[in-house]
This record gives C-alpha cells, sequence and structure tokens, in this order.
C-alpha cells in the first residue's frame, strides 16, 4: 500500500457525507470519553490512592500500638509502660499533645481561683528541629492566688517559659485588689 492509495481511502471517506457523519460522530464519543476520564474519573481514583495510602498508614500505626499493648502485658511493667508511652508518644500527632497542655493550664488555672478570659494560640513554623507554641492568656484574680499558679507553672510536668509578664491593679482602693493579669507562655518540642 502506497501513500496515494491512503490518501485517495481517506478523501472518499471525508467527501462521503455518510462517512463524515460516522467519522465525527466516533470523534464526538472519543472526545466525550477523554473528557470523562481527565475531569471526572482521574481525579476519584488519585483522591481514593490518597484514601487508601492513609488507611493503611493507620492499619500500621494500630499495629504498632496493637504490639505495644501486647508488649505491655509482660511481667516487667514499668518498663513496659515506658516503652508503650514512647510508641503513643510518636504516634500521637501534635494537636493531642497541645490539647493535653491546655487541658493541664486550664487546670491549674481553675484550681488556683483566677479567673479565665482570654487565649489564644500562636504556632510558630520551625526553622530548625524546635517548634514554639506560644499561649497568651489573660487572667483575673488575686496576687497570692497568681502566686500558686506561677509555682504550679515551674512545676508543671512541660518546660512552659515565661515570656511576658504584665500586671495591672483593677481596684486598687482594696487591701487584696484583683489583678489583671497578661501573660504569654512558649512550650518548646524538639521535632
Amino acid at each position: 500500500m502506497n501513500s496515494a492509495s491512503v490518501t485517495d481511502i481517506f478523501s472518499t471517506i471525508v467527501n462521503n457525507n455518510r462517512s463524515r457523519q460516522v467519522l465525527l460522530a466516533g470523534l464526538i464519543v472519543l472526545l466525550t470519553l477523554l473528557l470523562f476520564h481527565n475531569f471526572i474519573l482521574a481525579p476519584e481514583l488519585k483522591s481514593i490512592k490518597q484514601l487508601k495510602s492513609q488507611i493503611l498508614q493507620i492499619e500500621n500505626s494500630l499495629i504498632q500500638v496493637n504490639a505495644a499493648n501486647n508488649n505491655s502485658k509482660k511481667p516487667n511493667l514499668v518498663q513496659s509502660l515506658e516503652k508503650r508511652e514512647t510508641a503513643l508518644d510518636k504516634l500521637l500527632p501534635p494537636q493531642w499533645k497541645r490539647a493535653e497542655l491546655l487541658r493541664w493550664l486550664n487546670d491549674s488555672i481553675q484550681k488556683n481561683g483566677l479567673i479565665f478570659e482570654v487565649i489564644t494560640l500562636e504556632e510558630k513554623t520551625p526553622l530548625s528541629l524546635n517548634q514554639v507554641l506560644k499561649i497568651r492568656l489573660k487572667l483575673k484574680g488575686e496576687f497570692e492566688q497568681f502566686l500558686q499558679f506561677l509555682n504550679q507553672l515551674k512545676n508543671g510536668p512541660r518546660l512552659l517559659v515565661l515570656e511576658k509578664l504584665q500586671l495591672g491593679n483593677t481596684t486598687p482602693a482594696l487591701l487584696q485588689p484583683k489583678l489583671s493579669i497578661e501573660m504569654i507562655l512558649s512550650a518548646h518540642r524538639r521535632l
């Protein structure tokens, strides 16, 4: 078959009106299938693939947690508990650790009789291997309550750095004035 015969066949197909309509319909169907695949099917397949990988990661994490729990049933309970806590600590997302810290802060504020007004969190993106969470607190209470709260912070489960402290006397005429307390604490975590 030479090039002249191929062009003759193609020209007869294009010149024939019925053949042209069939060719056009076939191209429309092909274009529709390609559009469906590119814009509907491909993104769905990609999201399914991502979900499968996330499910596999969660399953692997659960296997590690179960392994840590199985190790805890062995006779040396102290060491197995420490191993399980370190394994779980590696698996917990940072948001859960942050929630535990905030729950502890809230409990210590309430135990010392301070009135909690506002809390804001600011997480700085790590420039090195150290991640910083800044906690801005606004509290009200008496000086003794505030000192007890500071002692509890000093002896707390995490190292919290007091970066800024501003005390204001809202009732100067009283013997035990009410303080308006604004403070910035920072919690550091190695990555």
